[in-house]
């Protein structure tokens, strides 16, 4: 019965009630604050874990470690997967119970690491290599920031 009173709260009828069975649609509230951080904390996470392909891919690349610019390479590639892992476990364990720091340690690399290696791309990477450059940055970022968003919303429960 309790059950049945939450749904009825949550849904309202767009049609006029004349004995016909009207058009339910759920309101903006139906999806659950706890639902809302499940997915969002679902999409941070996934955002992430693409992100951390990024390390494969330059490591699949084999950087020649005797000259400088390789091991940069390899310097990269280790920080971007330990990144990566460390905001697929943060996206996991706090951001979904909604810990408001999760959120912060989530949206920093995006703004400290994402937007940045785009911007560096978008100006120095070959025109006929651009659109697959960058568009796992953007998958990944528009996945992050839905995530986010759902994450980060707070309305009454």
């Amino acid at each position: 019965m309790l059950r049945q009173q939450e749904l009825a709260r949550r849904v309202h009828v767009s049609a006029p009630n004349d004995g016909r069975l009207g058009l339910a649609k759920l309101s903006p509230m139906a999806i659950t604050t706890r639902a809302r951080l499940r997915l969002g904390s679902l999409l941070v996470a996934l955002s992430y874990g693409v992100a951390g392909l990024a390390a494969y891919a330059i490591l699949a690349a084999q950087p020649d470690l005797s000259n400088r610019s390789g091991r940069h390479l390899l310097a990269g590639a280790l920080a971007i997967g330990s990144l990566s892992a460390v905001e697929v476990l943060i996206a996991i364990f706090s951001l979904s119970r909604g810990e408001r720091w999760a959120f912060w340690a989530a949206l920093l690399p995006l703004l400290s690491l994402v937007v940045p290696v785009m911007a560096i791309d978008a100006t120095h990477v070959a025109s006929d290599h651009l659109f697959v450059t960058l568009t796992p940055f953007v998958a990944g970022l528009i996945l992050a920031i839905s995530g986010l968003t759902l994450a980060g919303w707070r309305g009454k429960e």
